[in-house]
């Protein structure tokens, strides 16, 4: 039969069984060889496997360009959306992303207690108000205290 070209994978594995050089010919004394080594060990070098697979195929994958990313964070001070967010939110649409932090959201023992509460969701209503919620929607939400 053939000489077949050992998969990329097992021919990686050789190398760092031996510390760089891959010259097995016997594909069974590697396998015997990789069986013998500390799961750790395989599981990091197939770890490296991936990553040098995925640096190598990145343009395959990737896709490089400017992003805008408005950050800001609001002390609503425990207090029902009255007061206008427009001119803080609104940039005429440059941003791609907004991530907003509300602080003092809800000061009522309650959130405390339970860590649950109906002024985010007015809230966040409040900002899709402001918001185009065709070209944004709301990803996630984590209330930290």
């Amino acid at each position: 039969p053939p000489h077949h070209q050992p998969p990329l994978l097992i021919v990686d594995l050789a190398a760092a069984v031996d510390g760089g050089e891959s010259n097995y010919e016997d594909m069974e004394e590697l396998t015997k060889r990789a069986a013998d080594m500390n799961p750790q060990t395989l599981f990091r070098i197939k770890e490296e496997w991936v990553a040098k697979q995925l640096q190598h195929r990145e343009a395959e994958f990737t896709d490089y360009r400017p992003l805008r990313v408005f950050i800001g964070t609001w002390n609503v001070n425990g207090k029902f959306p009255r007061e206008s967010m427009k001119p803080w939110l609104e940039d005429g649409g440059q941003s791609d992303i907004y991530a907003i932090g509300f602080q003092e959201l809800d000061l009522s023992a309650e959130a405390f207690v339970f860590n649950d509460s109906n002024r985010e969701d007015e809230w966040a209503r409040y900002v899709e108000e402001v918001l185009d919620t065709t070209a944004y929607r709301k990803l996630r939400s984590k209330q930290l205290v």
